[in-house]
């Protein structure tokens, strides 16, 4: 298994310093994805970068239940970054929480995803994966529900992208065991894991936190039923509570960003040995 990191300023120290061995640098695809600025990171760290998500042509995540993917997805500059970054695949969400998703029945979205796909598959042609992830908080439940999600990627014959955060903050929202949810998805369809922490305050849910032990033993427990190509520690949307951008902050130096980088690194290298 290979494991790569969110972009951090401290990560970056780290790999100068020879302090940390990782196998990719996660990068997302946002409206400020700059292509010049993955050359640098690869070229400089000598590191291989994970491009996440595709750019669209306007400011926004990408989702594949989307009515409009086909016509939102900027291809030239996706192309671009997926040869440049040398990813060798897409994952991208199955679902939005930050927008109001239209309320299409469980057989109109596996219409609408299923031609979505076939359009990602016809356009970035023979990549090693195509891969969905699985969201926390949909407008749409339906998007949220396991077997939905099993069904968008059985059907398809893609890869599973599951982030752990998600699932627990998911079946929360839906009323379901975290375990049972964790049992319904497409766990043998597996190619990458997200991994980070998550809490709870009263209804409000924060994740991309530092990993607690629900997240290793979500881990551990994952881990006997697939086979991950990459484990990726999605570290670094809060800190001591406060809200970041994890792209633009930690860039000057921070012990308590640094310390938890390097323990994270070291407990998912142990489990996954």
């Amino acid at each position: 298994m290979k494991i790569a990191i969110n972009y951090l300023g401290e990560v970056i120290n780290l790999i100068k310093e020879k302090k940390i061995e990782i196998d990719y640098i996660k990068y997302p695809s946002i409206s400020d994805t700059n292509l010049d600025e993955i050359k640098d990171i690869m070229t400089n760290n000598n590191i291989n970068m994970l491009y996440h998500g595709l750019l669209l042509k306007k400011y926004g995540i990408t989702d594949i239940t989307s009515d409009t993917f086909i016509e939102d997805i900027n291809i030239d500059i996706n192309k671009e970054a997926i040869k440049i970054s040398k990813t060798n695949g897409i994952s991208i969400h199955i679902g939005q929480d930050k927008i109001d998703a239209s309320m299409h029945t469980e057989e109109e979205l596996i219409k609408i995803v299923s031609k979505n796909i076939q359009f990602l598959k016809d356009t970035f042609p023979n990549l090693e994966f195509y891969s969905f992830e699985n969201k926390e908080n949909t407008k749409n439940k339906i998007i949220m529900d396991s077997n939905f999600i099993s069904k968008c990627i059985y059907l398809n014959d893609c890869n599973f992208l599951l982030d752990i955060s998600h699932a627990a903050i998911a079946s929360k929202n839906i009323g379901m065991d975290f375990y049972e949810y964790l049992d319904k998805l497409p766990l043998d369809k597996i190619y990458e894991i997200h991994l980070n922490g998550w809490n709870f305050d009263g209804e409000n849910a924060s994740s991309h936190i530092k990993i607690t032990k629900e997240g290793y033993d979500a881990l551990n427990y994952v881990l006997q039923y697939s086979n991950p190509k990459i484990i990726t520690i999605e570290y670094g949307a809060f800190l001591e509570g406060k809200k970041l951008s994890y792209i633009k902050d930690f860039k000057e130096k921070n012990m308590t960003v640094r310390n938890e980088i390097l323990e994270q690194i070291s407990k998912v290298k142990e489990i996954c040995r």
